[in-house]
């Protein structure tokens, strides 16, 4: 079945789901920074967490190093305002935060 905006449907993620709560870390982070940072979808957000989780294989536990880690970075805390921006710069943030040398990631 190929999506589409009419036939897509949103999955929900229970409120204690390692997806809620890497999305939910993410964005408390940035409302530190931006208390009045508008809330996102977070159903999105916990979409693109799940989609580093199932199909890129991340770890929760390097998940959070990486959003731990970037958002203390002064440049990378600025470029990472979303779980998509997350994903999508992942190996590049692991690299950045020197934990390439350190055990697999995957």
């Amino acid at each position: 079945m190929i999506h589409t905006k009419e036939n897509y449907t949103k999955e929900n993620y229970s409120p204690n789901s390692d997806e809620v709560r890497m999305a939910e870390l993410l964005f408390s982070f940035i409302l530190e920074r931006h208390p009045t940072h508008r809330k996102p979808d977070m159903q999105k957000w916990d979409m693109y967490i799940d989609r580093m989780i199932r199909l890129d294989k991340r770890s929760v536990e390097n998940i959070e190093k990486i959003i731990n880690w970037c958002q203390s970075d002064e440049f990378w805390r600025k470029a990472v305002l979303s779980t998509e921006k997350l994903r999508k710069q992942f190996d590049t943030l692991w690299i950045k935060a020197g934990f390439e040398n350190r055990k697999r990631f995957y």
